[in-house]
């Protein structure tokens, strides 16, 4: 990324995480180039750059639509068996008993789900759940956030997007709906987007480097060239 970040690109990352993704980042990019990585926290909810001390904001209040969820989880039979982190417009719910997991998973979809309530969305990461509000939280917003920073660049505004989940319930599945997304893991049923084309076997993180590794910046825009 930092050899991206030196050639001009603009890089974004939208994640479930909040805090903890700032701090792994600030470890690994060189300072110089925080205002020019982007992060999307809690899957859209909240945008900023690198360099931003204010973001994400611990000290909003957990959205009003989350209560009855709360309420029902915390009295349900598997509650010793998740962990509930309650985020301002998002729940994630990760499972203590990893074995258990695919169970849990479909108990907790059917009590979230009996609720009946229209302004959330459930979205599977590969280790937990997170219960979104919705329309506004979504990782197409970090797309918009960077599309006047692209034109401050004079640089094309289509961006290639990267994700694991491109399979709805996937919480990638709306950002690699996108025309120029590829998957490092599962692909949806769109066969215009959202492909997988790392080599054989590479998979999650190997395939990303693989795909950064394919990225040839020239002036204002890069090339991706395959298998070179």
């Amino acid at each position: 990324m930092n050899r991206l970040l030196k050639a001009g690109i603009t890089i974004g990352i939208v994640t479930g995480r909040g805090q903890s993704i700032k701090n792994d980042l600030r470890k690994l990019i060189d300072k110089k180039y925080w205002n020019e990585i982007i992060i999307g926290y809690y899957n859209g909810a909240e945008i900023a750059s690198l360099d931003n001390n204010t973001y994400p904001n611990t000290q909003l209040p957990i959205d009003p639509v989350f209560g009855g969820i709360i309420k029902v989880l915390n009295v349900a039979d598997f509650k010793k068996h998740i962990d509930i982190q309650p985020r301002p417009y998002q729940l994630t719910i990760e499972s203590k008993n990893t074995g258990e997991w695919e169970s849990i998973k479909a108990l907790i979809y059917q009590s979230v789900m009996l609720i009946k309530n229209d302004g959330v969305m459930i979205l599977e990461s590969s280790r937990s759940l997170d219960i979104i509000k919705r329309p506004e939280v979504s990782k197409l917003n970090i797309l918009k956030y960077c599309k006047p920073l692209l034109e401050q660049k004079r640089a094309p505004e289509n961006c290639l997007c990267i994700g694991d989940k491109g399979k709805w319930p996937g919480n990638d599945f709306e950002l690699l709906s996108t025309p120029y997304s590829l998957s490092v893991n599962e692909v949806s049923l769109d066969p215009d987007t959202c492909w997988n084309i790392s080599s054989f076997g590479v998979t999650n993180d190997k395939a990303c480097l693989l795909y950064l590794k394919q990225i040839h910046p020239t002036k204002n825009f890069f090339k991706f060239i395959v298998n070179e």
